[in-house]
């Protein structure tokens, strides 16, 4: 955890935001999977940080306090751990998302439009897809979701996202638990 706190500490420091990370729940974690997982949230706190997280003055404007709120979380269901993080940010917002996916990805109006929020949420984690315009010292290379997306798969689990405009985001990995 303290890792996870200073990384939260020097990514808001670095643009200025104000944030806090809590551990909901804690579990024991095979080693090789820890290691996996580690790395995977270090993606996702600074993605929280530099996309979710609005600066201290926005969220004050939306109602919000001043700092950012990151939880973790993790426990064992149906032989998995499933890992979450959530953020109190500003959310994904599906309708910009589909205009991006249509001019950086080139892909057809008419298909990125029939899709589901869901879906729409999914291209995140496509390789060198970003919501950014320019890179920042945390994000926005297209590298970072798609590592732990495909760190997490190589593991034989999943990744999903959640999340709800204004409100926050919530990124789980599940992954089999291994068997010794």
């Amino acid at each position: 955890m303290s890792s996870f706190e200073m990384l939260l500490k020097n990514s808001s420091a670095k643009l200025n935001k104000k944030a806090v990370i809590t551990i909901v729940n804690d579990i024991k974690i095979d080693v090789d999977i820890i290691r996996v997982v580690h790395q995977c949230l270090i993606h996702i706190i600074n993605n929280a940080i530099d996309h979710g997280i609005e600066s201290p003055g926005e969220r004050i404007a939306a109602g919000k306090i001043e700092n950012g709120v990151l939880l973790l979380s993790g426990y064992i269901e149906d032989n998995k751990y499933v890992i979450t993080l959530e953020d109190d940010g500003r959310g994904i917002n599906t309708t910009a998302l589909r205009r991006k996916i249509i001019e950086d990805l080139h892909e057809p109006e008419d298909v990125v439009n029939k899709l589901t929020d869901e879906q729409i949420r999914e291209y995140i984690f496509k390789p060198g897809f970003t919501t950014k315009d320019t890179a920042t010292v945390l994000s926005g290379r297209g590298i970072g979701l798609d590592f732990v997306y495909n760190s997490i798969n190589k593991c034989g689990g999943t990744v999903k996202v959640q999340s709800t405009v204004n409100k926050g985001t919530r990124i789980t990995m599940s992954i089999p638990v291994p068997e010794f």
